[in-house]
């Protein structure tokens, strides 16, 4: 059996229509993205889980990644002497390294770090406005 979504569009700017596959419409509000439509609600409410964890590692994942960018103003603050700054240098590393290089430097500063926030933020802004349903209607 095929299951077809549709989103309606509303005269309302506040509002979005989505009919689901069994015909109730839900409505959701505009800043949604992206729309995952689950048959179990118990598997629904999982999504929801792993979604707000999710979230919550790209913020503390943010917020370890200022304090990394933040340490680099301070020429006599050594990150690497066995410390918890050391720590936060080694689980950041694989992500600067995606960026470094990548714009050409401004004063000694690397550019390209400065656009590793804007993609952890559009990550961020992504995954926060996907909204889960499931076949009762109920948004998660």
């Amino acid at each position: 059996m095929d299951a077809y979504t549709t989103l309606l569009l509303t005269s309302s700017p506040q509002v979005i229509q989505h009919v689901l596959a069994n015909g109730i419409v839900v409505d959701l509000p505009d800043s949604i993205t992206l729309v995952c439509e689950v048959s179990n609600p118990s598997i629904a409410s999982t999504l929801a889980n792993v979604k707000v964890l999710l979230l919550d590692f790209i913020r503390l994942f943010g917020f370890l990644y200022t304090i990394r960018f933040s340490v680099q103003f301070f020429g006599n603050i050594n990150p690497y002497d066995e410390g918890i700054l050391q720590a936060i240098y080694d689980f950041t590393e694989p992500y600067t390294r995606l960026f470094l290089g990548f714009m050409p430097s401004l004063y000694n500063m690397d550019i390209g770090l400065l656009l590793g926030f804007i993609v952890l933020d559009r990550i961020e802004t992504l995954v926060s406005n996907i909204a889960i349903l499931d076949l009762a209607g109920k948004v998660y």
